[in-house]
């Protein structure tokens, strides 16, 4: 049965009427929204006995876009634990440097100075032969679904690699210069694999219409800037997925080492580590903790493809998405009914039911061993995150951390409010609607 047939058995459920002591004020608000009875799925329980509040539609499967990363984040969390590390190890063979992925969802800028840091104090300040860039824990991949395809430049559809960097993107930054002039382009990180074409103009007025283009060239990216950008105008800044992650790593790398003063001999080539090559070091990353907070408040998708990877024995999204479905028959009675297709959201095929994630938020904050860390990772209503704008001016503000959602007829949200009768957890499930 295919991933598609699952999705329209899984929605065609039974729709259920409001029910709960909370329906008297909570069925008018739906019935105002005026968004079809069937197109949603809403579910609100006490935290701390389960009791239910409000219930409409909880059982039926709705699309949850990024919501589902509460899945992700708790899984992660209550298999690895908030300390764990992910290692990039770093060996020698003969006169070559190996730089070995090892699934590190956040080995950043900051994170790769301190790496080659760690290798130089080790005493590696000459690099004879090539640098050999290692993704074969997992090799790169695209794991969302091909209707994406068209944004496969944007950041947020950044491919998964064993060994990455800067979440696998490139930040454009673009000033105006003088009218008539082509603008200011710059590119962070500066690294020689990027080749910039700036094709940009500054114009007297009107509107930024600035686009960004990566494409393959050898072994290096070019970058195309395009459009125009107002005198006057302050700094437009763009972000674009990076479609050779190993390279871009390795490219990091070596911008470092030599800023430090050092020297690469040879080339950067992607391979496989000898199995006889020499450890250096091995790398750890900052704990999942932080990682878990990066996806969360921030709707980090290439995290969430990330952690799905490293979740599984064997390294693939499916294994990773079993992991996720053990979790969830592990908080719920009568296990997870829903379709998974990756741990983003970025999917049209994902459904589940507001229950199943109402039932999964409470098992993460009822589980001592990573609930104050999953708590702090959730965005706060009009503090911080994907939620700062949201509530800012009334009294929810700082009263609700949760996970919103949004693609395109989807707009979902999931988490947990503090109320005058205590901390409810609660999911909205909005498909086949328009607008925000």
């Amino acid at each position: 049965m295919t991933l598609h047939l699952f999705s329209v058995l899984f929605a065609a459920t039974t729709l259920a009427g409001p029910q709960g002591p909370w329906s008297a004020k909570l069925a008018p608000i739906l019935e105002r929204s005026k968004i079809a009875p069937g197109s949603y799925g809403v579910e609100i329980r006490s935290l701390a006995d389960g009791k239910l509040l409000y219930s409409a539609n909880a059982d039926r499967g709705f699309n949850p876009a990024s919501t589902i990363k509460v899945l992700t984040a708790a899984t992660s969390l209550s298999k690895f634990g908030p300390n764990h590390r992910f290692q990039t190890t770093v060996l020698r063979s003969g006169n070559d440097l190996c730089l070995k992925g090892g699934g590190d969802p956040w080995l950043v800028n900051e994170t790769m100075w301190n790496l080659v840091e760690e290798v130089r104090r080790a005493g590696v300040h000459r690099i004879k032969g090539d640098l050999v860039a290692d993704e074969s824990l997992f090799p790169t991949s695209m794991d969302h679904s091909e209707e994406f395809e068209g944004d496969s430049d944007r950041a947020f559809t950044a491919s998964a690699s064993a060994l990455s960097a800067n979440f696998n993107s490139l930040t454009i930054n673009v000033e105006p210069g003088n009218p008539g002039k082509t603008g200011q382009v710059s590119l962070d990180p500066p690294l020689s694999f990027f080749d910039l074409k700036n094709r940009t103009r500054t114009s007297s007025n009107g509107e930024a219409t600035l686009g960004a283009k990566l494409h393959r060239s050898g072994e290096k990216i070019e970058v195309v800037v395009s459009g125009a950008i107002p005198a006057g105008r302050k700094r437009v800044t763009l972000y674009r997925s990076v479609a050779d992650p190993p390279r871009y790593a390795a490219h990091l790398f070596v911008e470092h080492f030599r800023r430090a003063g050092d020297v690469l001999e040879g080339k950067i080539r992607v391979g496989s580590c000898p199995e006889n090559a020499q450890e250096i070091l091995k790398f750890d990353s900052v704990p999942l903790s932080m990682v878990v907070f990066g996806l969360l408040k921030f709707s980090n998708n290439f995290i969430a493809d990330m952690l799905v990877r490293n979740l599984g024995e064997e390294h693939t999204v499916q294994s990773g998405l079993g992991e996720i479905r053990r979790w969830l028959t592990s908080v719920q009675v009568g296990g997870e009914r829903g379709v998974l297709e990756n741990g983003s959201g970025l999917s049209r095929e994902t459904r589940i039911s507001a229950a199943s994630l109402v039932a999964a938020l409470r098992g993460a904050l009822n589980d001592f061993r990573f609930a104050p860390e999953f708590l702090a990772a959730l965005p706060i209503s009009g503090t911080d995150g994907t939620f700062r704008r949201r509530l800012k001016n009334s009294d929810a503000s700082a009263q609700v951390r949760a996970k919103s959602g949004q693609i395109s007829g989807v707009v979902s949200l999931a988490g947990v409010a503090q109320t005058h009768s205590g901390q409810v957890v609660f999911a909205f499930l909005f498909n086949d609607v328009s607008g925000r």
